[in-house]
């Protein structure tokens, strides 16, 4: 049975194998403190939002960072694409399912992008409630 970090981490190593994207991959993820659920949860974002900035941010390197403590597990995307207006971008189908994903678990999302920034999505989700 993998871990999350394995799981992410064979992603990772499939997206860099067709070299468009690098991607820097660091955790502390304590699987033990989290359900099957925020796991799968977890891997999906981070599926989700690797699939948006190859499909939209033309993007050369992004960057993964989860990192857990007694309350949250927090899960950072970083990339040096094109970025784009939050304001002007229609909720696209990927951060919709980012979004709802987190609050089921009633997380946090916050996307800090600007034109030709590249973006930050950050996910919260709450360790303690048994979901």
């Amino acid at each position: 049975k993998e871990t999350l970090a394995e799981n992410i981490q064979a992603i990772v190593m499939d997206i860099e194998m067709t070299g468009v994207l690098k991607i820097d991959f660091r955790h502390d993820i304590d699987d033990e403190s989290l359900s099957p659920g925020k796991k799968v949860t977890l891997f999906r974002i981070v599926q989700e939002q690797l699939k948006n900035i190859l499909k939209h941010s033309q993007a050369s390197e992004a960057g993964i960072t989860i990192q857990t403590n007694q309350e949250f597990v927090q899960l950072r995307i970083s990339d040096n694409g094109k970025g784009f207006d939050p304001q002007q971008t229609r909720q696209g189908i990927g951060l919709s399912n980012i979004h709802e994903r987190t609050q089921f678990y009633n997380g946090t999302v916050c996307v800090q992008a600007s034109a030709g920034m590249g973006c930050i999505l950050t996910v919260k989700i709450p360790v303690s409630e048994q979901l």
